[in-house]
């Protein structure tokens, strides 16, 4: 049985606010689902993907490298085109339905198969086709909520079960390769998919579906586009600071390890307490989405992220280190849960096109970071930091350029120059 959203029961500017949040409840309880089970099956497979290659795959520095861009790369090529689809052609559900297939297939795939060319072959066809899984469960939940203003403190609450996945995902990663090797890891992850593309099939409804049938009575959603100066500003300052994001998962077990003198139980448990720490993080600052402006709230993120990577390079214990990650889980929850509804907000007539993009930032941001990692660890295990520190800046001056000097949001230009447009700045983007 199908649930009924918002746009499916008719449900308008009128309706009493307690009927319309039970009939969000309903059509965003699957999502919840989606991204949980979405978010165990990435914390199963991701972090033992390098591993998996050298030691299942026997492949060497190169052909690690090779997969490491070529995989991210074709994700980033099948999300776009998955997300264009959706908001032209195809209902969501049935484009969320063929990427948690592709995932399915691709992590059964990696349970049964060792050769490292048809690996290749296939992580860059149907395992891309998974990472468009979130960027559809975002641009869905995008379409119930349309209008809404509650609508970032709820996209921050999906994002939540995705970072409660990866507190326990990880560890139970681990027991499976102990128990069972990488085919228990990725057969794992395959099940995992199977759930996300059943509740697709069988349990969302219909979201407003295509560019062509979306919902008239969405005001918000028939506002102009902001410039494409504007848009593809915020874009790649997203890319910098995702990019200082990776750079610092990667080098953390290194410098606990080479500078803290701790091992690699100790990166554990600094890594999961972050990802707890952003949980409640991101309902706070959903809560705050309905309060301040978005704008306001995203230029915070990248000063809280340069503290943290500056108070990590002059760490000499693990104890302080794990301190900061209070800094870092703030960090994390701005720009994981809140920028979505910034670029959608930048984008309302495409909202499957902006959620990719944002989620593109991910993978573009990765392949950006290992060189300069490389670069940096050439020198010093607490250079990346420093590096790390810059870049969130540099993003952050990015996405103030992305902001003005002017700016359309819900149908009006806002100069920043006087104090009132700056309160109608601040009305409109809740």
């Amino acid at each position: 049985m199908k649930v009924h959203t918002p746009n499916e029961a008719g449900n308008v500017a009128g309706d009493p606010p307690a009927a319309s949040r039970f009939r969000y409840a309903r059509a965003l309880a699957p999502l919840g689902i989606v991204f949980l089970a979405t978010g165990f099956a990435k914390a199963l497979a991701g972090p033992f993907l390098t591993l998996f290659l050298i030691t299942a795959a026997h492949a060497g520095p190169l052909p690690v490298s090779v997969f490491l861009i070529a995989q991210p790369l074709c994700g980033v090529a099948a999300s776009s085109m998955m997300g264009r689809l959706s908001d032209r052609r195809f209902e969501r559900r049935h484009v969320l339905l063929v990427a948690a297939v592709g995932g399915a297939l691709g992590a059964a795939s990696f349970a049964l198969v060792r050769d490292y060319w048809l690996l290749l072959l296939l992580g860059c066809t149907v395992n891309a086709l998974a990472g468009a899984v979130m960027p559809q469960g975002f641009t869905y939940a995008r379409m119930v909520l349309a209008g809404d203003p509650d609508a970032p403190m709820l996209t921050s609450t999906l994002r939540t079960f995705f970072s409660l996945a990866w507190v326990a995902g990880p560890p139970l990663a681990a027991a499976l390769l102990a128990s069972g090797g990488f085919a228990f890891v990725y057969g794992a992850a395959a099940i995992l998919y199977v759930v996300v593309a059943a509740v697709a099939a069988f349990w969302l409804g219909n979201a407003g579906g295509t560019g062509r049938n979306a919902p008239p009575h969405s005001n918000s959603e028939n506002r102009p586009d902001a410039p494409r100066r504007n848009l593809w500003l915020t874009l790649i300052g997203l890319v910098v600071i995702q990019s200082s994001m990776t750079v610092n998962v990667q080098v953390l077990p290194l410098h606990i390890a080479q500078n803290l003198h701790g091992g690699v139980d100790a990166a554990g448990q600094v890594l999961g307490f972050c990802a707890g720490l952003e949980i409640p993080a991101m309902l706070a600052f959903g809560y705050l989405s309905k309060r301040f402006s978005l704008r306001g709230l995203i230029r915070l993120g990248p000063p809280l992220g340069a503290a943290y990577y500056l108070l990590a390079a002059i760490s000499t214990q693990v104890w302080q280190l794990a301190a900061a990650q209070v800094l870092n889980a703030c960090y994390i929850a701005i720009v994981g849960g809140l920028a979505i509804s910034y670029v959608q907000e930048l984008l309302p007539s495409q909202p499957g096109r902006a959620t990719t993009l944002y989620s593109n930032t991910f993978p573009c941001g990765a392949i950006l970071a290992g060189p300069l990692m490389g670069l940096a660890i050439g020198h010093s295990y607490r250079l990346p930091y420093i590096s790390a520190a810059g870049l969130s800046l540099v993003g952050l001056a990015l996405i103030v350029a992305g902001s003005g000097p002017r700016l359309h949001l819900r149908g009006q230009t806002f100069t920043g120059r006087s104090r009132a447009d700056s309160r109608r700045f601040r009305s409109a983007s809740r």
